[in-house]
């Protein structure tokens, strides 16, 4: 799951560092290819950072950042919350469950994992973790 997490995250601030927004991080437009690097796909939904907030509503549901599914203004953390589905859902098999509170109870998990969980998959955006915080995590484990 490292070997995976970390690569998918450095695409991701890739972008980021390119000045795109992704909008649409899903299984499906993650690919494997030679050497088991991770390829992100399908740009089609991806928008400029610049205006750095933006209330289009894009993606797929289940990945979702809670603020694009409210129509409010959203930054580039919509990206970081999908990230973590993905994460969850390669951990456990499972899509987390949000509606029963206890998706953060991830038996066996590693203390690292958990504490990516419950960093990423944060419902107010300001207590979700930002790009360059989650570099730096994923590059020093």
């Amino acid at each position: 799951m490292k070997f995976f997490s970390k690569q998918l995250v450095a695409g991701l601030a890739y972008t980021h560092k390119a000045g795109i927004r992704y909008c649409d991080l899903k299984p499906e437009n993650v690919l494997v290819a030679s050497g088991m690097q991770l390829k992100i796909t399908d740009f089609g939904l991806a928008e400029a950072l610049d205006p750095s907030i933006s209330t289009r509503k894009a993606g797929r549901r289940g990945f979702w950042a809670p603020e694009v599914m409210g129509w409010e203004e959203h930054t580039d953390k919509i990206d970081i919350f999908p990230l973590g589905v993905i994460f969850y859902t390669m951990f456990t098999r499972y899509m987390p469950n949000f509606t029963t509170g206890d998706y953060l109870d991830v038996i066996g998990a590693p203390e690292d994992a958990k504490d990516f969980f419950a960093s990423s998959l944060q419902f107010h955006v300001v207590d979700r973790i930002a790009m360059p915080e989650l570099v730096f995590t994923s590059s020093s484990a």
